[in-house]
């Protein structure tokens, strides 16, 4: 008996065209990059640079002595300017001292004892090959008294040389690094969240965040997800 099903009855074989097959990382990758068309309220920095920087930004702000200084001696550690000019802190072009790891190594400077009245050192830490208790002992001696530093780094990120790649911290970490007698935690903080990896994966690493609030990738951006710390920040005053 012939089984073979009869033309009324056979199935319909439809071929679409290759460009409309798309995998569902292929699809989430072409929604993010409609996410981050979005120039409706200008863009901030990358993914995982943006909390970060708007959380000391916010507390700069709250703090009047931050909010209404204007510094003059800083101290830029490896092209750490960006974070003080995102935060909103003041200072002119002509007040900045800046020095590249590891030419100008930590912790070993050779720079004069109370220079600075304010150090950035923005995701330079991790890189330093050395003790970072005495990372935060040149900090310590290089601020003037009441002078402020503000180091930021990371806890769960990929291996990144530049030139080197040795430590990750956690907020805890930081805490026990700069506890001193003569330095003042003023402010702690730590961000992540497990979706930024896969928006990293994905090719944005580096792209600009939008900062439309409403914005999928900002909402992820600003995600603060307890336990999974990307990057880590303290801020610290000199007392005498």
């Amino acid at each position: 008996m012939d089984t073979k099903p009869s033309g009324e009855n056979a199935p319909i074989k439809i071929k679409l065209p290759e460009s409309l097959w798309i995998s569902p990382f292929g699809l989430l990758k072409e929604l993010l990059a409609f996410c981050y068309q979005d120039s409706s309220k200008g863009f901030g920095p990358h993914i995982t640079r943006y909390a970060y920087r708007t959380a000391i930004a916010k507390f700069v702000h709250s703090n009047s002595e931050l909010n209404n200084r204007e510094f003059k001696n800083v101290l830029d550690v490896s092209g750490s300017t960006g974070l003080g000019i995102n935060t909103g802190l003041k200072f002119g072009k002509e007040s900045i001292t800046s020095i590249q790891y590891p030419d100008c190594a930590f912790p070993n400077t050779g720079l004069k004892t109370n220079a600075f009245d304010l150090i950035l050192s923005d995701q330079v830490l991790e890189h330093i090959e050395g003790s970072p208790w005495e990372v935060a002992k040149e900090t310590e001696r290089l601020l003037k008294p009441n002078g402020y530093a503000i180091i930021t780094t990371c806890f769960m990120n990929p291996f990144h040389a530049c030139p080197g790649d040795y430590l990750r911290f956690t907020g805890q970490g930081l805490k026990s690094i700069f506890k001193s007698n003569n330095l003042e935690i003023v402010n702690l903080g730590e961000w992540g969240n497990r979706l930024v990896g896969i928006i990293c994966e994905l090719g944005f690493r580096f792209t600009p965040v939008p900062h439309n609030l409403s914005n999928p990738v900002n909402k992820v951006a600003r995600l603060n997800e307890k336990g999974v710390a990307i990057v880590t920040w303290i801020i610290v005053k000199k007392l005498k």
